[in-house]
């Protein structure tokens, strides 16, 4: 039995995805009564200058793909299959591998998670001489080879699909567990309406069109969206701009005069708004989607980018539970249909309702319950397994606790 674990959780800062999900379980493990949880970006520690830069060209690759360089998706695409263990794979899997082991025999974590495809984690831990037990949490809807770079022991993914996606790739059903993408708590909170329309100078009388910029505004042609949108009768908008203070500003001065479309910044209390709206518009991470799932709002998604995003929005389309607009005008058709047909809108939740049975009620409990019960019934010999004066000091400075 292990009374006190030590868990390590590895993320990455390409949006926020990944950072919601791996703080999301940390903070699931402190409601559990676990003192010690350390989340690392691991690439950021090791490398911190090229992380910058694959972060830039990373917020970059919207606008360079609408001036038709899909250097993103290309890279998705041809390595969606790669086999990892193959010569090609090696430069890929080098990244951050030193640190890792460094950082393992400092730290002698009892459970290390990945919430972003690293480097093998399972196969490092053993060549250290550590036994960790390694989990990897799969933060979208489609399979890319790379989620299985880890090794993992016990792999947590969103749907039955994807668990049967990982079956046909040689994964083991048992190490698989549909538990849904973790999301943060206050999406399980109970709030009062009444009181979230005043605050947010909405008409409790008509429905609400949330439309979400994503963390950093890179929603396509957010302009041309609202013109179109604005011509439907008796519909208010909440448009959540994110970080990107220039695109609010840019909407303020273009629909500051029209009173159904209400702009914010970035919202941290989105739960708050998904709460009132009647459906919403949205990029497809992964992140962003699980939580309109679980909060069965129908979801719009216009123009996915090509990669993860654009295999999400397949995905969700197939069964029914999100539609997918390729310009304003098809987005403004598909909303008033959604809006004015009751048998419609009610067929596309009962679609997000199927997506939610499959999944635990709440995810990032149900993760951290298997993995700390996997802890306890391994127990701690292996922190025995690496003498102290071999112990590698790892700067503390980037990890959180």
């Amino acid at each position: 039995m292990n009374d006190d674990p030590n868990i390590l959780i590895l993320t990455a800062g390409y949006g926020d995805g990944h950072i919601q999900v791996a703080n999301a379980l940390r903070n699931e493990f402190h409601t559990q009564g676990v003192r010690s949880v350390h989340v690392l970006d691991l690439l950021d520690e090791a490398h911190p200058r090229l992380n910058s830069l694959i972060r830039y060209i990373y917020l970059k690759s919207g606008p360079s793909q609408r001036a038709g360089f899909d250097y993103y998706g290309w890279s998705y695409y041809s390595t969606r299959n790669l086999n990892y263990d193959k010569w090609l794979a090696k430069p890929l899997l080098a990244l951050g591998r030193q640190k890792f082991k460094q950082v393992i025999r400092s730290l002698l974590p009892d459970a290390v998670i990945s919430t972003f495809p690293y480097v093998p984690v399972s196969p490092l831990c053993r060549k250290s001489g550590i036994a960790i037990p390694t989990f990897t949490v799969l933060t979208d809807f489609a399979l890319h080879n790379r989620w299985m770079i880890s090794k993992s022991d016990r792999f947590y993914v969103a749907t039955k699909d994807l668990k049967e996606a990982m079956i046909q790739r040689k994964i083991q059903p048992r190490q698989i567990m549909v538990s849904g993408i973790p999301i943060r708590e206050s999406f399980y909170a109970s709030v009062d309406t009444c009181k979230l329309y005043e605050q947010y100078g909405l008409d409790p009388g008509k429905p609400v069109v949330l439309v979400m910029a994503g963390a950093y505004g890179v929603l396509q042609n957010m302009k041309s969206i609202l013109e179109h949108l604005t011509a439907l009768d008796n519909v208010q908008f909440a448009v959540v701009c994110g970080k990107n203070g220039k695109l609010k500003e840019e909407l303020q001065a273009r629909f500051a005069h029209q009173p159904q479309v209400k702009l914010l910044g970035y919202v941290e209390t989105i739960h708050e708004l998904m709460r009132l709206a009647s459906c919403i518009i949205t990029k497809a991470g992964g992140i962003t989607l699980s939580e309109a799932i679980k909060m069965n709002v129908p979801i719009c998604i216009f123009k996915p980018f090509p990669g993860q995003e654009k295999e999400n929005a397949r995905y969700l389309n197939d069964r029914g539970a999100a539609l997918v607009a390729r310009s304003a005008e098809e987005l403004q058709e598909q909303i008033r249909k959604l809006l004015s047909d009751p048998v419609a809108y009610r067929r596309v939740k009962s679609a997000i309702s199927r997506i939610n049975s499959q999944q635990q009620p709440n995810a990032a409990r149900s993760i951290a319950l298997d993995v700390l019960e996997t802890v306890n019934r391994l127990g701690t010999h292996h922190r025995n397994h690496m003498p102290t004066h071999e112990r590698i000091p790892v700067p503390m400075d980037r990890l959180s606790f």
